[in-house]
């Protein structure tokens, strides 16, 4: 992350995408190597961790292309596109999930530690047939190799640096050296209220997810209606979260407003996901059934997704004027920092309970920090806006 963040500061978008278009298709590749169970396992760590390189600047980029490509009022909108189509990728994973036909004789699987010598977390027991899941395993790393190929060759054909014209006064202004930067960040208090919320929900929501299939398995729903529900919940709240990115662009310098209202929303809807989860209120309203369950999670994935943007824009905003590919690299690093943490939390438990608990604590604590605590200035914004006021 530091070598991709430096990277943006002196050489700006094209040469950091190209590499990470390049490194997501060299790791797709090394994947699809025949060989052993030993060896498959070694390669296919190789090749995750050249994905992680790339999913850096991936999820980094999103604020930076905004500013340098887009006027004031159209920069929330198109940070939400660009970043919120990482989490279509992520929807994508989920059909994958429902579409694959279940090998028979597959349990769901209850257990939630992630680390255990039986091999489980994935959701399912091991009886299954090793042949079915190993030739379903080919096939995808094979059409994901194929699909990183054609965007490594698109990136390179053609992804400029920046327009002829910067878009506003702010995006013509130099922008902090990196050492200074990440000094100036240091210092800013507003700024690391942003990052620590934004990462404790956004980062442990992506944990949470991760094992989605076995903390709904718990309450009997099937891995294919958890994948199901995954994917058309990240598709509807990728779909409003943009239209969320774009009303906030009209609702000039009230990001901070929009954050606090969606983490309300939020906090409730997952309050209510637990109470029915615990099944602690014996009325038909809050006990687990597809009308709740759905509403619950498309809720949660309209706020959560409309989250993402104004999370990356804020961070951007209040660390203004240090580059906004440094600001946003924090804000990542964190998010992966955080889901990670909240990984690693799930084995002190095998109760899938837990973990509901671990994100409602989240969820709870990050409304009185924002409220209190994050600057309500849109730095960036003010300075656009300086020759109207004139």
């Amino acid at each position: 992350m530091p070598v991709y963040t430096w990277l943006f500061d002196y050489y700006g978008l094209r040469l950091t995408t190209v590499s990470a278009a390049l490194f997501v298709c060299v790791g797709c590749g090394i994947r699809c190597i025949p060989g052993s169970i030993n060896t498959r396992r070694i390669l296919i760590h190789i090749g995750q961790f050249f994905n992680g390189i790339a999913g850096c600047p991936v999820m980094a980029c999103p604020s930076l292309i905004s500013n340098l490509w887009f006027p004031p009022e159209e920069r929330i909108t198109a940070t939400g596109i660009t970043g919120l189509f990482n989490y279509f990728g992520t929807g994508a994973a989920y059909a994958v999930g429902f579409m694959i036909d279940t090998p028979s004789g597959a349990q769901p699987d209850t257990n939630l530690h992630l680390f255990d010598s039986a091999g489980i977390g994935s959701g399912v027991k091991q009886n299954v047939s090793r042949a079915v899941i190993e030739k379903e395993i080919n096939n995808l790393l094979y059409v994901e190799f194929a699909i990183s190929a054609v965007i490594l060759v698109c990136v390179f054909s053609y992804f400029p640096n920046k327009p002829k014209f910067p878009p506003s006064i702010s995006a013509s202004i130099e922008r902090m050296s990196f050492k200074a930067g990440l000094l100036a960040l240091l210092k800013n208090k507003s700024f690391w209220i942003i990052i620590v919320t934004a990462s404790s929900l956004l980062g442990s929501w992506g944990g949470w997810t991760g094992v989605m299939s076995v903390i709904l398995g718990h309450i009997g729903i099937s891995e294919k209606n958890s994948d199901f529900i995954g994917f058309v919940t990240t598709a509807i709240g990728c779909i409003i979260a943009m239209t969320v990115g774009w009303l906030t662009d009209r609702l000039k310098g009230k990001m901070k407003m929009v954050y606090i209202i969606l983490l309300v929303v939020s906090c409730i809807s997952f309050g209510y996901f637990v109470i029915i989860y615990q099944k602690w209120i014996k009325i038909p309203f809050f006990q687990p059934g597809n009308v709740q369950m759905w509403v619950v999670m498309v809720l949660l994935g309209t706020t959560l997704n409309a989250i993402v943007p104004l999370t990356m824009e804020l961070a951007v905003d209040t660390a203004y004027p240090v580059s906004e590919g440094t600001a946003a690299s924090v804000l990542v690093w964190f998010n992966n920092l955080f889901s990670f943490v909240f990984l690693l939390l799930l084995n002190l438990s095998s109760d899938p309970s837990f973990s509901n608990y671990v994100m409602f604590g989240f969820f709870f604590l990050a409304i009185p920090l924002v409220l209190f605590g994050a600057s309500s200035h849109n730095r960036r914004l003010e300075v656009d806006l300086e020759p109207a006021a004139i």
